[in-house]
């Protein structure tokens, strides 16, 4: 990880801090995190910053106060605490650093969901078909389906320099459905949950969300993520979306589902639903986060 930026947010909460000291406790912990990750040589004190050669790369702390995008002003002593480590290497598009929160404990009277988890890939060579080996994410497990999932391609290019690692389908010979789960819970996606993902589709393709429940029914959504000239974040609520069974082998649609039961899902993750193109026709995902409260298996 030398040699590029990362900065510290918060996100997704594992302990409740409830005095001022605790946070100024975890704020020093963040600081060292990153420290030493990033194989830093000094220090400047004025805002906390990291020097790597002749770079300086700040390192700030946010505390949650509850709001939407888990960054706040810190006014709320009993508000949830996390580390989130962020790559700002990448242009424009800042890309996290996968992260999970399984057991959080929410804020008194909140009514959005917490993360859940995030999947961002990690940064090494291409290769087909995509693995495990591949998931940035240590809680979370990798299923590949369909005739084609043997060609779902894990891609980078040197060029351009803010080209990212994401899952390809453009060599897929036949249909396709990733997914990805946390190995000790299930994700609860009733009420105010949902799924942001980036990606960049070409040709026809519209990227969907895929959900298997608990009794072991697969779900693909109507809504899609259609054709974009670059790449994009898109988030889908989950209550908003209409629903359809999936033949979970053949990755093809069926019958129309009303008011699935969401609040057990084992499983999440994206399709096509068709064979891949090539470049022209084809889907690219480069990151996938999930917003539901958890539930123990």
């Amino acid at each position: 990880m030398k040699g590029k930026d990362y900065v510290i947010l918060t996100g997704c909460s594992y302990p409740r801090i409830h005095s001022p000291n605790q946070r100024t406790v975890l704020t020093r912990m963040a600081f060292m995190i990153c420290f030493l990750l990033l194989g830093s040589e000094s220090l400047i004190h004025s805002q906390p910053h990291i020097i790597i050669g002749d770079r300086p790369i700040a390192a700030h702390t946010f505390i949650n106060s509850g709001s939407e995008n888990g960054t706040g002003s810190g006014k709320n002593p009993n508000g949830p605490v996390s580390l989130i480590l962020m790559d700002r290497s990448t242009g424009d598009n800042d890309r996290w650093l996968s992260s999970s929160c399984p057991e959080q404990n929410e804020k008194p009277g909140s009514y959005r969901p917490p993360l859940f988890f995030r999947e961002d890939w990690k940064e090494t060579s291409a290769a087909t078909p995509v693995s495990q080996n591949h998931v940035a994410n240590k809680d979370l497990v990798l299923s590949l389906y369909g005739p084609g999932c043997d060609s779902i391609k894990k891609s980078h290019h040197d060029r351009p320099d803010d080209d990212p690692y994401y899952v390809w389908s453009g060599l897929c010979t036949g249909n396709w459905a990733v997914t990805l789960k946390n190995r000790n819970m299930f994700a609860d996606l009733t009420g105010f949950s949902k799924i942001a993902w980036r990606t960049k589709q070409s040709g026809f393709r519209e990227l969907r969300v895929i959900l298997k429940l608990s009794d072991g029914t697969w779900l693909v959504s109507r809504e899609g993520d259609g054709m974009s000239n670059d790449w994009r974040v898109r988030e889908f609520n989950l209550s908003d979306l209409s629903w359809f069974r999936l033949d979970i082998d053949n990755v093809i649609e069926g019958e129309p589902v009303t008011g699935p039961d969401l609040s057990k899902v084992d499983e999440i993750g994206f399709t096509d639903l068709m064979r891949g193109g090539q470049s022209i026709a084809c889907s690219r995902l480069d990151w996938i986060a999930v917003y539901g409260k958890p539930v123990k298996r």
